[in-house]
């Protein structure tokens, strides 16, 4: 998945969440959610058991996050064939940092965005661990922790860059609220210039 792809996905499911809220008045739980959206593009009936049938806490997630799961999921399937296990903790790790953000203050385009993003950096890692290993069993072995892994350094890049963006925001605020004199540079015209009234003059 590329760049743009990403940057197209967010868009899009940022028009498409509020809409999607609002057809729910009586809104069904995440995994029925989920079902409905993998249903609409295209997962058979068993696919969805399969990786509704994984060990995940499913209960974790609520309603919203089953349209950015499923966007993540189905370029996964879409990028590389991950399997249902691999899918599951994809599944679980967006939900796990959706979570985690929401409690920090980030907005969900943000969130959406390290989600996708993510979800790219997994899928390239998971293509060379299985490259690497011998065994499909070998490669699910690693995939839960190293997809894990990936969707945290994810997370820390948005924390990082939002510290980044509330110091600049500060300094920017501190210099626009410094009285005039202040900002007046030394010289002629500054304090201590030649132009200034001084003792003994």
């Amino acid at each position: 998945m590329n760049r743009l792809g990403i940057a197209i996905a967010a868009v899009l499911l940022l028009f498409v969440l509020p809409l999607w809220s609002q057809q729910s008045a009586a809104a069904p739980d995440f995994v029925e959610a989920l079902q409905e959206r993998l249903t609409n593009e295209g997962w058979s009936r068993e696919e969805i058991q399969e990786l509704i049938g994984q060990e995940v806490d499913w209960s974790q997630a609520g309603f919203r996050d089953a349209a950015m799961v499923a966007t993540c999921l189905v370029y996964a399937e879409g990028e590389e064939q991950i399997g249902p296990y691999g899918q599951a903790q994809l599944a679980a790790a967006v939900m796990s940092m959706a979570r985690e953000m929401r409690a920090l203050g980030f907005g969900e385009p943000q969130i959406i965005r390290t989600a996708l993003n993510g979800t790219r950096e997994a899928l390239a890692e998971l293509s060379k661990l299985r490259d690497r290993e011998r065994s499909q069993e070998d490669s699910d072995t690693g995939a839960g922790e190293l997809i894990r892994n990936l969707i945290r350094q994810e997370l820390q890049t948005a924390m990082h860059l939002q510290a980044r963006h509330k110091v600049r925001s500060r300094v920017q605020e501190e210099k626009h609220s410094r009285p005039a004199d202040l900002l007046v540079p030394p010289g002629p015209q500054g304090p201590g210039g030649p132009g200034r009234w001084a003792p003994g003059r």
